[in-house]
């Protein structure tokens, strides 16, 4: 007659056997839905929160769109100020620099009005020294003539005085006539007034006379 206590044991063992035979024959899928659910339940016991459920809640995230959207609009106008301000400092520049310019231009003409009533000065100077017969007289005004000339040789004037026979410069020489006379056909024959220049620029150009043929003469 059998222990009852190794009946027991006996059955035991062959439940086990059953289960663990009823395990390996059990669906694979069935047994990862287990162990998925298995997991889910340590987290949510360990974490407090449910892996389906947002993180933050629908009106937090709602606010966090709307400061994320007002941190790009905000950017967004920083960046159109800043080229604005780029803009305005070009623009500013360049207004300087075509004031600067303008005063330079407007400087020069104003020198250059100065220069050619100097001009007119030292001409009618010229023919007051012809034209007096007094030699203190004309002693004084080729004083005053000389100063002239020394005063417009320091500011770098140039006086442009051709001579007969020489070919005529359209730059520098304003051809005032045509008449006959003594020099080759084309070339200078008389000079009425000369002209001015300084450096390379002509400020005043000399008034010429050219020669030519009888029948060219006006």
């Amino acid at each position: 007659m059998s222990n009852p206590s190794e009946q027991h044991t006996k059955n035991d063992s062959e439940l086990d056997i059953n289960t663990s035979e009823n395990t390996r024959d059990s669906d694979p899928d069935s047994e990862l839905d287990i162990l998925s659910s298995s997991l889910d339940i340590m987290l949510q016991n360990n974490f407090g929160h449910d892996l389906d459920a947002p993180i933050f809640s629908s009106p937090n995230k709602a606010k966090l769109d709307l400061i994320a959207d007002e941190l790009t609009q905000q950017q967004a106008s920083m960046l159109e100020l800043e080229s604005v301000l780029q803009r305005a400092h070009a623009d500013h520049q360049n207004y300087k620099k075509r004031k600067q310019k303008q005063y330079e231009s407007d400087k020069l003409r104003s020198i250059e009005n100065i220069l050619f009533r100097l001009f007119d000065l030292r001409e009618g100077l010229v023919l007051l020294s012809e034209q007096y017969q007094n030699e203190g007289a004309i002693s004084s005004v080729k004083a005053i003539l000389a100063n002239l000339d020394s005063t417009l040789s320091s500011s770098n004037v140039s006086l442009i005085i051709p001579s007969p026979g020489d070919q005529v410069d359209p730059y520098a020489h304003e051809v005032f006539s045509s008449v006959e006379g003594s020099q080759p056909p084309g070339t200078i024959e008389f000079i009425h007034r000369i002209g001015y220049s300084a450096g390379s620029k002509i400020l005043r150009p000399a008034q010429v006379s050219i020669s030519s043929d009888s029948s060219e003469v006006q």
